[in-house]
């Protein structure tokens, strides 16, 4: 019976560290993807500046709004994997933050080209996320309390 519990912790400690090393490969093959359309995100951004003047259409300026975005949403989720990877408890609280981010890039393209339905719906989705990252900070206070 010992030998057994023993064969079934050594495969066990086996799972747990071949769990580990492929969210560690996962973890840096989503870095690095991020950082080369962060690269691709920054040359759009400053090929769509170059082009912008003040006879640029709203779709110009929306473009420029998603690029901009965009770079947001890929920093924060290299920040978040990057801060997680130190700490795993913050690894939600990450995610709830890019979450938030994409919310407010919704409200931001509903404001740009002026449709209410779109605009209410990013909101609702913006109350949402604050109540959720609320939620998650009293959770993780609680947490670290204990």
């Amino acid at each position: 019976l010992i030998r057994r519990q023993r064969q079934m912790c050594i495969r066990d400690r086996y799972i747990y560290k071949l769990g580990e090393t492929a969210i560690v490969l996962i973890e840096f093959v989503v870095v690095i993807a991020t950082a080369i359309m962060s690269i691709f995100a920054v040359y759009y951004i400053a090929r769509d500046l170059s082009g912008l003047s003040m006879e640029s259409s709203l779709s110009e300026l929306q473009i420029l709004v998603n690029d901009v975005f965009m770079l947001i949403i890929f920093a924060e989720i290299m920040r978040s994997i990057i801060i997680s990877h130190r700490r795993p408890e913050t690894y939600i609280v990450g995610m709830a933050e890019v979450g938030f981010v994409v919310t407010i890039r919704e409200i931001f393209v509903s404001v740009l080209t002026r449709t209410t339905f779109d605009l209410v719906l990013a909101s609702i989705a913006a109350v949402l996320m604050a109540v959720a990252l609320s939620l998650q900070q009293r959770i993780t206070m609680l947490i670290l309390i204990q």
